[in-house]
């Protein structure tokens, strides 16, 4: 044994008779017996990571304890049957807005809460699925869904394992580990995550409603007071799928939000429709996996310049955004749309070195047909025969697409009802958004009925318009999180003090009446 293995064991029992006193003496246990089956050489890193966690947990423990979270659960439990326990909030979706919102519920004493996700554990969310920048756009010192609590942040938790050095060397967070760090904040602080599971309807019932969800291909009935739709990019109606792309053979093409083998892609022509991130995301992809050319087709004359969402991804305008007027929201989104987002730097560094990438501007797609082998692209400046199309043509807004909704989805207010018609036919896009209360909630679109809308909150991209970038942001997912959070919480406490206040012998007080 050399020296450096002896001093590393002397340091690691140390470090249990350390770590005893706060209570994680098992945890370096385990990791004791971790070194005795592998090398140290190839343990001391994983070692270091895993006592650093192990430190941070303790931190989130007594940071939380001295914010007296969780608080004390405060609410009458309401049930149907012995059996049956109906959930105050059901969230569906368990990436980051949906752990942001349940922890945001948690820290204020609304604990009967449980997450639903789709996805199996640890592919909640985009990031490992089909989120194909190696690094984020979103800035290292984003809270993302802490809630400001600096041991939950992503800084805090990056740099226990791998030093305040290299900390300060990164530049951008690598994708991979921002998708580990999302694991690991929903692992810390226990949150009720159930996978596997998807969301088929929801039905009004009288105070409440029932949530059909298919797990392992059988019906599982859930009952909730209060729903959250956390449900991402592709929540408020799927993704956009172009007229053209109507008789095309499904093998022939996928959608950026869609998992495609990119090992299949090798040795063949691809053509990507769209100017997105996510299309250059693709093509590097692609061509990382040996295709043999990439073509990318644009129909704007260049790439945007500047990112206009900058502007609104500070603290006050996310904040502020939603109290602007109905004319400045929907002109502000207009603009975003109309001028589109540039793809950052380093997904353009990414590919720039590549020789079989060619992108086509001021291209349009005429029309697409196959022969169920290869696809021709017919567009404003020729044919392109290719083995596979990726559309990178962004998502749609169509609240009657979501089969979740469709027990009463023509019940909900749009910007379409809200804005004047020619704004509305110029822009249909737009007009298909969900018009929303100031905590994301659905709103009727007859005043006075379809009252259980209000108890339906839609935190995901079809709050866009209403709320600007709090429905998907990294950097103000915890700004968003807390107002989902807040007008629950508000409506529970209303409805329990009316409660209190009807049941009182010494209070007579009429409805609204003020002193």
């Amino acid at each position: 044994m050399n020296d450096d293995n002896f001093f590393s064991i002397i340091r690691l029992n140390l470090l249990c008779l350390y770590f005893k006193f706060i209570k994680i003496f098992p945890i370096i246990i385990s990791l004791y017996s971790f070194t005795v089956t592998y090398s140290f050489a190839e343990t001391h890193e994983n070692i270091n990571s895993l006592i650093g966690l192990a430190t941070l947990k303790e931190q989130v423990r007594k940071e939380l304890q001295m914010l007296n979270i969780p608080n004390h659960s405060w609410l009458p439990q309401h049930v149907i049957s012995d059996s049956i326990i109906i959930l105050d909030v059901a969230i569906i979706g368990g990436g980051m807005n949906g752990l942001a919102t349940s922890f945001a519920l948690i820290k204020e004493g609304i604990n009967n809460v449980k997450v639903f996700d789709e996805n199996t554990c640890g592919k909640e969310g985009p990031w490992a699925r089909y989120a194909r920048m190696n690094v984020l756009r979103s800035g290292k010192t984003d809270l993302g869904p802490s809630l400001g609590i600096p041991s939950l942040t992503f800084w805090a938790w990056y740099e226990v394992q791998y030093g305040s050095e290299n900390w300060k060397q990164l530049k951008s967070i690598p994708t991979h580990l921002w998708n580990s760090y999302l694991c690991w904040f929903k692992n810390v602080l226990n949150l009720p995550v159930e996978n596997n599971i998807t969301l088929k309807s929801i039905l009004p019932l009288n105070d409440f409603f029932e949530l059909s969800f298919e797990k392992q291909g059988m019906e599982q009935l859930v009952y909730a007071r209060k729903v959250v739709l956390a449900t991402g990019r592709d929540g408020a109606g799927g993704k956009e799928i172009p007229v053209y792309m109507k008789n095309i053979a499904l093998h022939l093409y996928a959608h950026t939000i869609e998992q495609i083998d990119l090992e299949s892609l090798a040795n063949k022509k691809i053509a990507i429709i769209g100017a997105g991130a996510s299309a250059f995301d693709a093509a590097a992809a692609a061509l990382e996996h040996g295709a043999r050319s990439v073509d990318i087709i644009i129909r704007r004359e260049g790439l945007p310049r500047a990112n206009d969402h900058l502007p609104f991804n500070q603290p006050g305008a996310g904040l502020g955004f939603y109290y602007l007027s109905d004319q400045e929201r929907w002109a502000s989104f207009s603009e975003w749309l109309g001028h589109g987002i540039p793809p950052p730097k380093e997904t353009l560094h990414r590919v720039e070195n590549f020789k079989n990438l060619t992108v086509h501007y001021s291209t349009r797609v005429q029309n697409i047909s196959d022969n169920g082998v290869t696809a021709r692209i017919s567009t404003s400046k020729g044919d392109f025969d290719v083995d596979f199309i990726i559309l990178a043509t962004g998502f749609a807004v169509d609240l009657s697409r979501r089969p979740e909704l469709a027990s009463f989805y023509s019940e909900i207010l749009l910007w379409g009802n809200r804005v004047p018609s020619a704004l509305s036919t110029a822009n249909s896009k737009l007009g298909r958004f969900p018009y929303l209360g100031p905590h994301f909630e659905f709103l009727a679109a007859n005043p006075g009925a379809a009252k259980h809308l209000k108890n339906i909150y839609c935190f995901n991209y079809g709050a866009f318009l209403s709320h600007g970038l709090l429905g998907g942001d990294i950097g103000l997912n915890s700004v968003g999180a807390i107002r989902v959070a807040e007008g629950i919480l508000i409506d529970f406490f209303l409805e329990n003090a009316k409660t209190s206040l009807s049941t009182s012998p010494n209070l007579t007080i009429s409805p609204n009446q003020n002193f």
